[in-house]
């Protein structure tokens, strides 16, 4: 399951920032055996993330990367259709189909 737990806001997205929220995040959720990150792979989040929760995993958002597909592979439709077919794939079948694609 996901629970969203914590929201901030911030006049600017940089490692100190970051840092200080997961030290506040970490404080109330103390010790968990699991805990992923999901997020747009800021550096200032990766880096509060290795600093702060160094075990936990990091996962990129979907959507984040679907923008960068989309900035970067503007000329590529198929590129963005395959990502798609593949984030949203429910069953490893699906998955390795539109993988081979």
């Amino acid at each position: 399951m996901i629970y969203p737990l914590a929201f901030g806001f911030a006049n600017s997205e940089c490692t100190k920032l970051w840092t200080w929220f997961l030290k506040k995040l970490r404080k109330v959720i103390q010790n968990p055996d699991r805990v992923m990150l999901v997020s747009d792979r800021h550096n200032g989040i990766f880096n509060a993330m290795e600093a702060i929760f160094p075990d936990a995993a990091h996962g990129v958002c979907a959507f984040h990367l679907a923008q960068n597909l989309k900035r970067f592979c503007k000329q590529r439709n198929d590129v963005i259709w395959l990502y798609y077919r593949a984030t949203y794939a429910y069953r490893i079948e699906d998955f390795n189909r539109a993988m081979v694609s």
